[in-house]
């Protein structure tokens, strides 16, 4: 399980609201939830709602890959959950545009009344490069631009947008670099008329040890 922050759909976090989330951190204010693993259900149709939250300071619980990898499971898990999980380096199919791709799925969980998780990745801008064989990011296809000329459709659900993703080392490593990578979707953000979400990081536990990047103030200089 991993955290997130306190806010709702539609509302402009504070620099106090921002949470940078990391496998081994925890949050006194827990809102989202992610199910990371394989999610079993034995009866949907029996227990096809969604169950009472262990911390109930929950209110959005989702499914991390659920129509990316292992298959579509959103018939499965959505009944149990109010929040749509976006990743758009794994939108693509076997000659499928990622982008007609990409959009479809943030239109099925609009119908379905989800909220979104909107994960960017790594890629701030377009470079021309083989993808890079850590990080697996193809800054030709993936960076944030026509990411967001999906999305921007959408916004009204996105609830939450991820902007670093256990970053390469050097990448990400002091709050400096997360406060730039931040102000930079905030310009790309009002640059479109798209206002604010509250944002999230994911680290693994070797980057929570070693590097200080989540504690960046998260806000971009006119705050």
């Amino acid at each position: 399980m991993r955290s997130l922050i306190r806010n709702d759909v539609g509302a402009v976090p504070t620099a106090h609201e921002v949470l940078f989330r990391g496998r081994r951190v925890a949050h006194t204010k827990l809102r989202v939830g992610l199910a990371l693993s394989l999610l079993a259900i034995w009866n949907s149709a029996a227990f096809a709602q969604m169950p009472p939250p262990t911390n109930p300071n929950l209110v959005r619980f989702g499914y991390y890959f659920v129509n990316e990898k292992n298959g579509d499971d959103t018939a499965y898990v959505w009944p149990y959950t109010n929040l749509y999980v976006a990743i758009p380096s794994n939108a693509a199919a076997d000659g499928i545009d990622w982008q007609a791709r990409l959009s479809e799925q943030l239109n099925a969980a609009t119908v379905n009344h989800k909220a979104v998780y909107l994960i960017l990745g790594e890629c701030t801008e377009y470079v021309a490069v083989i993808p890079d064989p850590v990080t697996h990011q193809d800054c030709s296809q993936y960076y944030w631009d026509p990411i967001l000329d999906v999305a921007q459709s959408y916004w009204g659900q996105v609830a939450y947008v991820e902007v670093a993703h256990e970053p390469y080392p050097g990448n990400m490593d002091t709050p400096e670099q997360m406060d730039t990578r931040i102000s930079t979707l905030n310009t790309k953000l009002a640059a479109r008329g798209l206002a604010a979400r509250p944002l999230g990081a994911i680290f693994n536990t070797s980057q929570i040890q070693s590097t200080n990047a989540i504690l960046a103030w998260g806000c971009p200089s006119s705050c």
